[in-house]
């Protein structure tokens, strides 16, 4: 992967502008974290070899050498409307495969995974931190593009995959990464709240299923119905709607994963 080919690529403002490219790195968030002070907003960290990445929920995540692209994000502003930005990076990921691919099979399990086939093909994380220079948000992603079954297997990751494995297609880590990029300035630049959660609920594979909620207090069955301007998940049991927020519990469909 090189910073030349994906600057080439990049049609946007300021997003990706700074572009650090590492052949390997221990965390893309944690660099981006670490310089904040120093760099632009809309700064960008890639990597196809991240050694210590972290998942939503504590759970760590590496990918195998070369055949994952993790990506990082720097905003300095807040906005984006109103509109969560892991929710916001899982819709951006969501336009960028669906096109490269041709296909409109990626979705979205609420709030920011990526799903193909029933898959998880992509994982998002946002971190925040409190700077000199006021609060900054890192989004980090990370893209599964090559890895063979044996890697999810041995790593105990049932419902992972890679999009090679589940499409054949063996796609360019410089265009995933400029198309995520050039999508995350788009959404974030030109479209309304009203038109964001009219896109980003159309390919959400949760909306209208049949799930499980794993909170602190215990499990609630349910239908999720909706999600809320500020990212959080309706979902109805008992003949109650219950509001649901993703820094709490963590959402399975009834017979699995999604």
């Amino acid at each position: 992967m090189t910073e030349q080919k994906i600057q080439e690529l990049l049609t946007t403002k300021y997003t990706g502008r700074s572009l650090f490219c590492f052949e390997k790195l221990n965390s893309t968030n944690d660099f981006l974290k670490d310089a904040a002070e120093n760099i632009p907003n809309g700064s960008a960290a890639v990597t196809m070899d991240q050694l210590a990445g972290k998942g939503r929920r504590g759970h760590g995540w590496a990918g195998a050498k070369g055949q994952m692209a993790a990506i990082s994000v720097l905003f300095k502003d807040k906005d984006t409307g109103g509109i969560p930005l892991s929710l916001i990076s899982a819709l951006a990921v969501t336009r960028t495969l669906n096109n490269l691919c041709k296909s409109k099979e990626f979705k979205i399990k609420w709030p920011n995974d990526i799903i193909l086939y029933g898959k998880k093909v992509c994982g998002i994380l946002c971190e925040s931190k409190i700077t000199d220079g006021g609060c900054i948000t890192v989004c980090g992603i990370g893209v599964n593009l090559t890895q063979k079954p044996e890697f999810f297997k041995n790593a105990g990751i049932p419902h992972g995959a890679s999009i090679k494995m589940l499409t054949g297609i063996d796609l360019e880590p410089e265009k995933v990464v400029a198309g995520i990029l050039n999508s995350l300035e788009d959404i974030r630049e030109n479209i309304s709240p009203k038109e964001f959660f009219d896109e980003y609920t159309a390919s959400c594979i949760t909306i209208g299923r049949q799930v499980k909620a794993i909170t602190p207090e215990g499990e609630i069955y349910g239908k999720a119905v909706g999600v809320n301007a500020d990212g959080t998940l309706n979902i109805e049991s008992g003949g109650k709607t219950i509001k649901l927020a993703s820094s709490e519990v963590s959402v399975r469909g009834i017979m699995g994963y999604i």
